[in-house]
């Protein structure tokens, strides 16, 4: 009995671990490198802010993917961020619950690099769009 509820207590344990790096496989295309940033449809909204002004600056842009998570009007999307913003090749509207497979909450945006990091755009880190401007600049050739 012992034996069994030590197994149990294991299986419960890994099956709740949190990685912050995630399994390639799960992500879309990462053929071209380029970092992808979720930005959620509610949740932090001083932090969703930042990341929608960071996609108004970098749309149709080759080095950044830009992914909207649970939009619920298409119209509205337009109204916020302009009405061309689902023409553009590098931003796509996704539906489902993505946050798990990535390991974060689904309150905040995130950005998720190649190389399998994550790292959220939160006011306890504010400084994950300055990296990944640093990033683009280093290894983006427009």
């Amino acid at each position: 009995m012992m034996k069994i509820y030590l197994f149990s207590m294991f299986l419960i344990l890994v099956g709740c671990s949190n990685p912050r790096n995630i399994d390639l496989n799960k992500v879309e295309d990462f053929s071209k490198n380029e970092p992808k940033i979720f930005i959620p449809n509610a949740g932090c909204p001083g932090c969703i802010s930042l990341a929608e002004e960071f996609l108004l600056k970098n749309k149709g842009s080759n080095c950044v993917s830009f992914i909207l998570v649970n939009v619920l009007s298409e119209k509205q999307l337009k109204i916020k961020l302009g009405y061309d913003v689902l023409d553009h090749f590098n931003i796509k509207v996704q539906h489902g619950e993505i946050f798990d497979d990535y390991g974060v909450s689904g309150f905040y945006p995130f950005i998720v690099y190649s190389s399998g990091e994550v790292d959220e755009i939160s006011s306890v880190n504010e400084s994950s769009l300055d990296k990944l401007e640093e990033y683009l600049k280093n290894n983006c050739s427009l």
